[in-house]
């Protein structure tokens, strides 16, 4: 495989990704109302269930919804722009 330019690596759009800092990374974020409602509903739907059922303790219920922020982060996150 050969490049155009020694020293530089193609990247996957094209275009060469801005310098990340703050603002820009903040600026990034893109929104997919999908993933959104997604992760509302599913949000929603588990702590609907999980008022019903008084055995569960409440690490389970934190667990969960970390778990869920892990899945908003991977796919609703400026990652992509970094890439």
């Amino acid at each position: 495989m050969s490049f155009s330019h020694a020293g530089e690596l193609p990247l996957a759009h094209g275009d060469v990704a801005p310098e990340p800092s703050i603002a820009s990374v903040m600026g990034a974020w893109p929104f997919e109302p999908l993933v959104w409602l997604g992760l509302g509903l599913a949000a929603w739907w588990y702590l609907r269930g999980y008022a019903r059922v008084p055995a569960y303790p409440s690490v389970r219920r934190l667990h969960w919804l970390l778990g869920l922020a892990v899945v908003a982060l991977a796919l609703a996150s400026p990652v992509a722009v970094y890439e």
